[in-house]
């Protein structure tokens, strides 16, 4: 089961989206700063920062029509958390055109190579939800007659 939870607190509005697995679950709590996203990444026995990705927007050096961007990667020795929380800032950074950071980290002891797989077919939903649930906001706004801020 997955879910989405909205909240506009004092601080600017977040969200927040998870997926209950057999063994664990996968969660991912979505901050605007601005017009920037801060998405954190967590789950399993023992959740922990493993690694932070910063995506920068850019125009696609193939076609210049399409988003792109550039990011940045900083990994605790030995964590593999980079793949998911790759993933997620290159794809919400590419198709908003915002600076994204992605910070995460998911841990359960004897973790097996089908659990693995369930889990980043779960980062893979939860980063669908995070997309559709921006876009449905951003075109709310153009309704109202306000400017999307994209970058």
């Amino acid at each position: 089961m997955s879910s989405i939870d909205w909240n506009k607190g004092e601080t600017g509005r977040s969200f927040q989206v998870w997926k209950d697995l057999s063994f664990a679950k996968v969660i991912a709590q979505v901050q605007f700063v601005g017009e920037d996203i801060q998405i954190l990444l967590w789950g399993g026995e023992k959740p922990h920062i493993g690694c932070t990705v910063l995506s920068v927007p850019r125009p696609s050096m193939e076609e210049k029509e399409r988003g792109s961007c550039t990011s940045s990667v900083i990994n605790v020795t030995g964590h593999k958390d980079e793949a998911l929380c790759r993933a997620i800032s290159e794809e919400v950074c590419r198709q908003t055109l915002r600076t994204v950071v992605c910070t995460g980290g998911f841990h359960i002891d004897g973790i097996t190579g089908e659990q693995i797989c369930r889990v980043q077919e779960a980062a893979e939903e939860l980063k669908n939800q995070i997309l559709e649930k921006i876009h449905n906001t951003d075109r709310k706004k153009e309704k109202k007659g306000m400017p999307c801020t994209n970058h």
